[in-house]
């Protein structure tokens, strides 16, 4: 080795250039204080500042080969350094300048730096702590394996860290850096002991910035954050929850993969991809919601999380094998696009056991297939799962649960008896495994309607169903359309649930029926009362019937009914609920009078009165007395009997003339009274105190004994004159 040397200086000073020159990388040194007196800063003026530096250009081996000039301790590092009476103010701690010094324990930087570069103090092992009041960037790997670094002041100056900046700094607690914008690679990768930290305006979290941060509890990400890099938070297993705003459009591979406490994650609305096991290995995690803008979901992405329902939007077009993977408590899938393209095992292997798939009810589009078992309260018999073959076919699989019976599979509920099976999602279905042990009899257990109109019959929530002699099944009538359950046909039972417990194959009837409401109602209280069987209102089942009713109060008559029915008294065989109104109508007063009995009689239903309602129909007969023959009715009427319908009160008075005709000039009638002459007389009816005058043609008013042949005029009351002849 002392050859080597020696050959290698000669070879230098051939060259005109000596050891010393040949490596040097500064332009002197000072002490650099603590614990060792020896221990020295290396500097170098650059542009008029200085440099702390590393005190060759070549090799890493520098103060591991001098090591009494190592600092140690706790060091100050001054802001400026006087050479030749100039002052030069220190702005860098240049690459290396630190790294490996294993005894220093504690720096306090200037005021005046800028920079602290790459490496700058990686694997100072003792370093625990910090100080500085002023820096812009944080080179890569600076503080690299510093594992006892506790404490760090980051400075409003700062705005860039480096790669692997703080990597594996295992007892550093906090980075309060809310002024920093740039965020290097791994910049606080495996810092055991970190659990706060506080972000700036960045624009992206880049890989691996902080995996295996186990102490990491919770972080705020800012929302001009627009990309998280690829391991960003793996392994971060102290992680419960974690909301990303909404301005973020990109996740890398296996952004949050291996937080094992996280339990629930907010995406932001503006991911499209859910990349390779973005979750992988997150054993808590419950609850996701993927937000309605993403179209694939990649391999492993949830693998081994905790989710027990998974809701994928209309804008999932892709599922990648495995990205489901071994989620055990995963009992529920929703798919919202019924044409999403599914990857082999998409939502498991295609081998499976009860310990690792639950999965039960697997929704496509509109559709839903769920399977369950004929297990009770206190056994197991058997498990069921769904494998999800493609976007329209679900595997059925059942396994038979060990114990005192050994189950095992006996058949579906639709009688199948393929333990493992096919089906197609193309309608709402579930279907029900049944086991049973070797030594169990199991019977089948049917249900039916009386009328599938009127309701439904289930057993078990289903039409049919398998039970173990001794087990209970429920039984339920469901009325519909307004029908009512009247029994079950075994036992008359109005229960719409009842239990029974299983002795032998059955088929249950349940008996519905339509059950209407009847009322009866009157359209004046005070003149009449209307009933349904006695009552006001009235239940009756289809098929039988019910009585109406109308009474009339004194002076009141029923007329008819709404439907125009006009029996007081009727049957009717109800069809649906029905209320039915009574009119009810004053009673009528009819008279039939004759305007001069000695000339004829007048009836209304052979009566001279007749009480009766409005509507009804009543004959009115005239019957003249020899000689004499029927002329009119006061209504002006001239048929002898006729039918009048009732209108409120009513007088009929009938009018008779002599047969031989009318004697004199005119015959004169009126409507209240008559004028003629019989016999030599001049005869008034019908005048009803009115006075009555004769005249002469003279104008003379004149007397029956004055009154000879001749023509005259006669006046009742205000009527106009009447003319007559008169012959004696």
């Amino acid at each position: 080795m002392m050859k080597y040397s020696t050959r290698l200086v000669a070879l230098l000073l051939l060259l005109g250039l000596s050891s010393a020159t040949w490596a040097q990388n500064y332009d002197g040194y000072i002490s650099s204080g603590g614990s060792n007196p020896n221990g020295r800063l290396y500097y170098k003026i650059v542009s008029g500042q200085a440099n702390i530096v590393y005190p060759e250009y070549d090799g890493t081996e520098w103060w591991h080969n001098h090591t009494a000039y190592k600092p140690s301790g706790a060091i100050t590092i001054p802001s400026s350094i006087y050479v030749s009476g100039n002052s030069y103010m220190v702005r860098k701690i240049g690459m290396n300048a630190f790294c490996g010094c294993t005894d220093l324990t504690s720096v306090s930087l200037p005021s005046t730096l800028w920079n602290i570069g790459s490496a700058a103090f990686k694997d100072c092992s003792m370093l625990d702590s910090v100080f500085m009041p002023s820096c812009n960037v944080i080179g890569d790997q600076a503080f690299r394996e510093c594992i006892q670094l506790s404490y760090i002041n980051f400075p409003n100056s700062l705005h860039t860290i480096g790669d692997g900046a703080f990597y594996r700094c295992q007892q550093l607690t906090s980075a309060n850096i809310p002024s920093v914008n740039s965020l290097g690679e791994s910049a606080f990768a495996r810092c055991r002991d970190l659990t706060s930290v506080t972000l700036g305006s960045l624009s992206e979290i880049k890989d691996g910035t902080f995996v295996f941060c186990t102490s990491l509890a919770s972080i705020t990400i800012p929302n001009t954050v627009t990309s998280i890099g690829s391991n960003a938070f793996s392994g971060c297993t102290g992680l419960t929850s974690v909301t990303i705003p909404n301005s973020v459009t990109s996740i890398g591979f296996a952004a949050f993969a291996r937080c094992q406490f996280l339990q629930s994650v907010s995406l932001p609305d503006g991911l499209s991809e859910i990349d390779m096991s973005m979750f992988n290995g997150c054993i808590s995690l419950s609850s996701v919601t993927i937000p309605n803008n993403v179209v694939s979901i990649r391999q492993w992405a949830f693998f081994g999380t905790a989710i027990s329902s998974i809701d994928i939007p209309s804008s999932v077009t892709y599922i990648e094998n495995k990205a489901f993977d071994s989620c055990v408590n995963l009992s529920s899938v929703n798919i919202h696009n019924p044409s999403v393209t599914l990857a082999n095992d998409a939502f498991g292997p295609t081998g499976w056991n009860h310990f690792y798939c639950s999965l039960t009810s697997v929704t496509i589009g509109s559709n839903t297939v769920s399977v369950t078992a004929n297990n009770t309260n206190d056994e197991v018999r058997g498990y069921v799962s769904l494998y999800i073959v493609n976007n329209s076919t679900v595997r059925l699989r059942t396994e038979g649960a060990y114990g005192y019976h050994d189950y095992t599979f006996y058949c579906w509920d639709d009688s199948n008896t393929m333990a493992e099976r096919d089906v197609n999602i193309s309608t709402n279905r579930t279907y029900t495994a049944f086991f049973k042990g070797y030594d169990q009899n199991i019977y089948s257990i049917r249900v039916q309607s009386s009328n599938p109109a009127l309701g439904i019959a289930t057993v078990n929530e289903s039409s049919n169903t398998f039970a173990i002699e001794g087990d209970t099944v429920t039984l339920r009538a469901i009325p519909i359309g307004g029908s009512t359950f009247l029994n079950w046909d075994d036992i008359p039972v109005n229960a719409v649930t009842r239990r029974v417990r299983v002795t032998e194959d059955h088929i249950y009837t349940a008996v519905f029926a339509m059950i209407y409401t009847i009322t009866a109602t009157s359209n004046n209280a005070a003149m009449g009362t209307a009933y349904v069987d006695g009552e006001s209102s009235m239940t009756v089942m289809e098929g039988d019937y019910v009585s109406l009713l109308a009474e009339a109060n004194e002076g009141y008559a029923f007329i008819r009914w709404n439907d125009n029915d006009t029996n007081e008294l009727r049957r009717i065989f109800p069809t649906q609920n029905m209320n039915f109104i009574a009119y009810f109508a004053p009673l009528r007063t009819v008279t039939a009078t004759s305007a001069n009995p000695l000339m004829g009689q007048a009836f209304v239903n052979n009566s001279s009165e007749v009480i009766t309602k409005d509507g009804s129909v009543v004959n009115l007969t005239a019957i003249p007395k020899n000689g004499y023959r029927f002329l009119r009715w006061n209504d002006g009427n001239t048929e002898s009997e006729r039918s009048v319908s009732v209108s409120g009160d009513m007088s009929f008075i009938a009018y008779f003339e002599d047969e031989a005709g009318p004697q004199g000039i005119n015959d004169v009638s009126d409507d209240n009274f008559q004028i003629f002459v019989r016999n030599g007389q001049i005869i008034v009816t019908g005048a009803g105190g009115m006075e009555v005058r004769v005249y002469d043609l003279m104008g003379r008013n004149v007397t029956g004994a004055e009154i000879g042949s001749g023509v005259y005029f006669v006046q009742v009351g205000d009527s106009h004159a009447r003319k007559v002849l008169v012959t004696r």
